[in-house]
């Protein structure tokens, strides 16, 4: 983590920066070192060269290529090439491939050399990547996600698994699946990496899982806000973001543990099921587990504490158990699947939403669980002839089948002050789904109005503010008292076009009758600003009344401006309608009625 001395900040380097320091001293000539000279017969010319397509490097920084050159062009080319001639395929058969030494040659270009030296074999593709192998990829220096591109590189072409793969490069079998799991790594953990921001033990932690998850576990780790302020106008937050600080690393693995991995054994439902997916795929068989993948995962996080690595695979099993088991239960009954209630048997309350029965509108058959012994009074013992089978969903008990006495059937056994409910019949359900419908059409007539509402109070305000402001008169010098007038109604709230008219008045000259001008209509604002203000998040209306006092106060015809408004932001469609009613207020007709878009059922509060 990066740390604060002071006012000076300690930055951590790079890979980057590191890399090119190596580079810097493995190139670094002896004092007075003499320009190397090759016999002509090992020189090659610069243009015939062309890089190898299975070079597993291939990030060359600038910073690192200029440093090279410079060298080249004091001391020459130290070590040679390596190339192998043409293959049949190539349609230049003058062309050679570099084997070894695609950095030097890229230097060399930049140093302005026409020929390099260079030993020319006749490799096989296997001995050609078995050299790039141990060239490149056993370097001290090498970018880990050249080291990862190039171990999935020889894996797909040589066909190998993990075992034959860490036995060709010389390495273990954990540490060749961790560097391969590196090139499953989104874009922009990738692109933290090259930045320095994204050191590579969190990288190796963070490519194990999918990819949703792990932006999830990038934002954590890496993604801090700093200088967080509110734009209330806009409706959003800003914030400057600071990758510079990261999360200890043990934070992130113990965020890791409680809101990524899924332990198995917690699952409500058979790890063995075949009918949780479409494609029959069983938890115990999936490789996106932490069982499944011990090169990646210690022993602690295998047996008992497997888990599982996708939680989006996760969620809509534990959803689809619930479905499968209310089908199941009613197969067994001969019922349809809607008559096998959900319960919630935690929660006192119904959810009508999701059509979950709380313990308000049941009694569950059976004993409470000896640690819930205070629910005793919504369990009962005794039975009756309308208990049906339920599926429980409170997070204790999910998937469960139980057994109920719905309160709506009426017992007397177990809801004594009951009242049986009627069956619905078609009739009654249309009715429902009507309310229902007209409820949606409703809130939409209200949020029109509310948007409505809220510019004709600010134009109202304005305008009554431009009849106060002669009236108003001051004798005394007012100095600076306008600017910090404008600064306490910006601090207070932002009143959108009221706050733009305050902060151009404070552009005017603060002498003078305009300037007393200037200073009424702000006192006007500021007084009056929040009067009837509808909030812009929920658009919920408010009564208006007190703006139409205002409005009639100062000679203000309300129900035009309404009329205008309306006009300007209704729908295309029903533009028409609109100019009608505004044709019929501005010539007096007592016919003009406001159109209602949505619902005539809605009241306002006025």
């Amino acid at each position: 983590m990066t740390t604060k001395t002071g006012t000076a900040k300690a930055k951590k380097k790079t890979f980057h920066q590191e890399n090119l320091e190596r580079t810097a001293a493995r190139n670094a000539a002896p004092p007075n070192a003499a320009r190397v000279e090759w016999p002509a017969e090992m020189l090659y010319a610069i243009d015939r060269l062309t890089p190898s397509p299975t070079n597993p490097r291939t990030r060359f920084p600038e910073a690192s290529i200029a440093e090279l050159a410079g060298s080249i062009r004091d001391q020459g080319v130290i070590e040679p090439l390596i190339l192998r001639a043409a293959r049949p395929e190539w349609p230049d058969q003058t062309m050679f491939e570099i084997v070894c030494g695609e950095r030097r040659w890229r230097s060399a270009k930049v140093a302005g050399e026409a020929a390099l030296p260079a030993h020319v074999r006749e490799l096989t593709d296997d001995q050609v990547i078995d050299i790039q192998i141990h060239e490149n990829l056993h370097r001290e220096d090498v970018h880990p996600m050249d080291e990862a591109s190039g171990y999935k590189k020889v894996q797909d072409r040589l066909g190998c698994d993990i075992k034959e793969l860490a036995a060709r490069v010389g390495k273990t079998e954990g540490y060749v699946l961790n560097r391969l799991k590196l090139n499953e790594l989104i874009k922009e953990a990738q692109k933290d990496i090259d930045d320095g921001c994204l050191p590579l033990v969190y990288a190796l932690e963070i490519a194990k899982y999918p990819a949703d998850a792990q932006r999830s576990i990038l934002e954590f780790a890496t993604y801090h806000r700093e200088n967080t302020t509110y734009n209330q106008q806009k409706g959003e937050w800003n914030y400057k973001v600071n990758k510079e600080i990261l999360q200890p690393f043990g934070s992130m693995k113990k965020w890791i543990d409680g809101k990524i991995l899924y332990r198995l054994a917690s699952a409500p439902f058979d790890l063995t099921a075949t009918n949780l997916r479409d494609d029959g795929l069983a938890c115990v068989n999936c490789p996106s587990r932490t069982g499944a993948s011990v090169g990646l995962f210690d022993k602690s996080a295998t047996g008992k504490k497997d888990s599982c690595l996708d939680p989006g695979c996760f969620n809509s099993k534990y959803q689809r158990f619930v479905t499968v088991t209310r089908e199941a239960v009613a197969q067994k009954a001969k019922v349809p699947v809607s008559d096998i209630p959900l319960v919630d048997t935690e929660d006192y309350n119904d959810d009508k939403k999701e059509k979950i029965l709380g313990r308000e509108s049941i009694k569950i058959i059976g004993k409470p669980p000896k640690d819930k012994s205070w629910l005793s009074s919504y369990y009962s013992s005794k039975r009756c002839t309308n208990i049906v089978k339920a599926i429980d969903v409170d997070k204790d008990n999910y998937g469960q089948v139980v057994e109920i006495c719905p309160k709506s059937s009426g017992c007397k056994d177990h809801h004594p002050s009951a009242k049986p409910q009627k069956k619905k019949t078609s009739k009654d359900v249309e009715r429902e789904r009507e309310r229902e419908l007209d409820g949606k059409r409703q809130r939409r007539e209200e949020i029109f109005n509310s948007k409505i509402a809220e510019e004709v109070r600010r134009r109202v305000i304005v305008e009554a503010s431009k009849v106060f402001a002669p009236k108003f008169s001051i004798k005394a010098p007012i100095g600076g008292f306008t600017e910090e007038l404008v600064k306490r109604c910006d601090d207070i709230r932002e009143t959108g076009a009221i706050v733009d008219t305050l902060r151009g008045m404070a552009k005017l000259p603060k002498t003078g009758t305009k300037d007393a001008r200037q200073l009424a209509q702000m006192l006007f604002f500021y007084i009056h600003c929040s009067k009837g203000e509808i909030n812009s998040y929920g658009n919920y209306y408010k009564s208006q009344r007190g703006i139409k006092v205002i409005a009639a106060d100062y000679d203000i015809n309300y129900t035009l401006i309404d009329a205008e408004v309306r006009l300007e932001q209704s729908p295309l469609k029903y533009k028409k309608q609109h100019q009608l009613y505004l044709d019929a207020v501005r010539t007096g007709s007592g016919k003009a009625k406001q159109p209602r878009l949505y619902s005539e059922n809605w009241k306002r509060n006025d």
